[in-house]
């Protein structure tokens, strides 16, 4: 059986090699902290960790470089892409009964995936650079794009100890231990969400077909595949089109949860076979046709001798001034840490995450949904807060 699956990633705690940080007031820094790891859930859910490139009983047939390609995916040691806009999560506001989505045609990143590790940084045009913009204390219909200075990105990674995620915009680090060490829980927000922003990453390595980061996929011959998912069932698919031995089109079919026909298109660069530099997503359903984009603009593939125990904040932090928050998430509650290293519970509740908890895989799918809604409503609810509390500072200058 051949897998399109990442490596389960083992833990150690890494020395993350922090400067000093001095405090905020709890309420404001907290709120700022939610933000970091609310604002951007993409909308595929599932949490698969498993044997990447461990491939299996392949068919005694001839594959070409695309099949082989899919049927053990290289390991990622960085990559420079762009995702068309439309795959950005949408912004809404129950309360003004508005909503946005990303006016920019492409969303800008750049990441790398490794056995221990992975980082995903958010360049420009992501959802998180965006905000309602607000005229007299009331919510309008304009979005203002705030784009961050070089090396005040947000990023979100992981280490072979922590997941974590880091907003130099803003002074904020979140971390969480990661599985088997102390204080691992499968609550931690910030597992939650890095586990999402890993799955941007998985489907480059799927070749852009987000229903096989979690399948099964066995090359039936040389141009029919099947592929079981847990949160999809069974996958089966055919090459359509290709161009000497470059597949141009596939097509296949997905029943679960809804019933639709994918249809992927490829293009290639002059300089580089595999993989191709364009991957188009076309999903034909009941609800309506939607084409979704992922082109590759730079793609180094292999181990990186550099971070065999993944990454850390400390390959990505050039500041040298301190940071201005440091929460810690461990066994389901987050925790403020102080200069001198001690953490204290923090007051404000955090959200549920109770759901995640549960002893069916296929319960999960379900549960992270719930979560993720409520992620992007509360990062919608702190915009909203930052936002008013910044005309009110007005008003009484």
């Amino acid at each position: 059986m051949i897998r399109c699956q990442p490596q389960q990633i083992s833990a150690r705690v890494p020395n993350l090699g922090l400067v000093p940080w001095e405090p905020w007031p709890s309420y404001r820094a907290v709120l700022l902290a939610i933000l970091a790891w609310a604002m951007l859930l993409p909308a595929t859910a599932g949490e698969t960790e498993t044997a990447a490139g461990g491939g299996g009983d392949v068919p005694d047939v001839e594959l070409g470089p695309f099949q082989r390609f899919l049927a053990d995916p290289p390991w990622i040691k960085y990559v420079r892409f762009r995702r068309s806009g439309n795959q950005e999560p949408e912004m809404d506001y129950p309360e003004y009964g508005k909503s946005f989505v990303v006016p920019s045609p492409w969303a800008h990143y750049d990441g790398a995936l490794q056995p221990k590790g992975f980082f995903l940084r958010h360049l420009a045009y992501t959802s998180r650079y965006y905000r309602a913009k607000w005229s007299d204390n009331r919510l309008s219909d304009e979005l203002v794009y705030e784009p961050p200075r070089p090396g005040e990105e947000w990023i979100i990674g992981a280490s072979t100890g922590y997941w974590w995620q880091l907003d130099d915009r803003e002074g904020v680090l979140v971390i969480a231990p990661r599985e088997p060490e102390p204080g691992h829980s499968v609550t931690n927000g910030v597992e939650i969400i890095a586990k999402y922003q890993k799955q941007i990453l998985e489907v480059l390595q799927c070749l852009g077909m987000p229903e096989l980061v979690d399948a099964e996929v066995e090359w039936l011959d040389a141009t029919r595949f099947q592929a079981t998912s847990w949160q999809h069932g069974k996958i089966e698919g055919a090459i359509s089109r290709r161009r000497a031995d470059l597949v141009e089109e596939l097509e296949y079919q997905v029943t679960r949860p809804a019933k639709r026909r994918v249809v992927m298109r490829y293009a290639y660069s002059p300089q580089m076979r595999m993989p191709p530099v364009e991957m188009v997503r076309t999903v034909v359903a009941d609800s309506g046709t939607r084409s979704f984009t992922n082109i590759l603009d730079r793609w180094e593939e292999g181990l990186d001798p550099q971070h065999p125990q993944g990454f850390t904040v400390r390959d990505f932090r050039r500041k040298t001034e301190p940071l201005q928050f440091f929460l810690v998430w461990s066994n389901g509650v987050r925790y403020k840490m102080n200069q001198e290293g001690t953490l204290t519970r923090t007051t404000e509740t955090p959200p549920d995450f109770s759901a995640l908890a549960r002893p069916s895989r296929f319960r999960a799918i379900s549960g992270v949904a719930s979560v993720t809604g409520g992620l992007v409503l509360l990062g919608v609810l702190v915009g909203i807060w930052r936002a008013r509390n910044k005309n009110s500072q007005k008003q009484k200058n």
